[in-house]
């Protein structure tokens, strides 16, 4: 290649704007493709390179939406947390016994976390009474037990899918499969 066109390749590299691009030519790969484009500018090598730049973009959107939803799921379960006032507190009785009061150190120390996650599970809040929303409120009635189940334990517990199909006598599978159909219930509903 002559010095010329290399010189215009480096220009475009390092001084575009576009962050997105600058990162996609640091990759070895694509800028080989970048250069091979403007050395033969033939449909085959411009549609290679358009293809690698569609898959680098794919993915970086994978990521940011990723990391948007991680952003958003900690600040509303902040916000949850704040509203609720929920704290976990190890000085706090766990048992409902007036002559003996159990703390959740003493039970952690005599080894009774088992007994401690059932009793958690028993008390736990329904998730159709925290259900504000009068069309998603409805479409909750609809879902069938055990997809009411998971996203309560999921959602209100904020137990994950090995703790919830443990629970439920259920493979992690059967869980994930429940939470995915019932959510996308619940957003048919929303969005209906």
């Amino acid at each position: 290649m002559n010095r010329e066109l290399m010189n215009t390749v480096e220009k475009i590299k390092n001084t575009s704007d576009d962050p997105l691009l600058v990162n996609f030519y640091k990759d070895s790969d694509n800028y080989r493709l970048f250069i091979q484009a403007l050395n033969d500018p033939y449909d085959t090598n411009i549609q290679k390179l358009d293809r690698a730049f569609k898959r680098y973009f794919k993915e970086k959107k994978k990521v940011l939406y990723i990391s948007n939803l991680i952003k958003g799921f900690a600040q509303d379960y902040d916000k949850r947390s704040k509203k609720e006032g929920a704290s976990l507190s190890l000085d706090r009785p766990i048992n409902d016994s007036e002559d003996e009061t159990v703390t959740l150190k003493d039970a952690l120390k005599d080894g009774d976390v088992e007994e401690i996650f059932e009793s958690a599970l028993e008390k736990t809040v329904p998730l159709e009474d925290l259900i504000e929303n009068e069309c998603v409120a409805k479409a909750f009635k609809k879902l069938r037990p055990e997809q009411k189940d998971v996203l309560t334990y999921s959602i209100v517990s904020g137990l994950m899918n090995k703790e919830i199909a443990q629970a439920l006598n259920l493979s992690e599978q059967m869980v994930s499969y429940h939470r995915k159909s019932a959510l996308k219930q619940l957003r048919a509903a929303l969005e209906g």
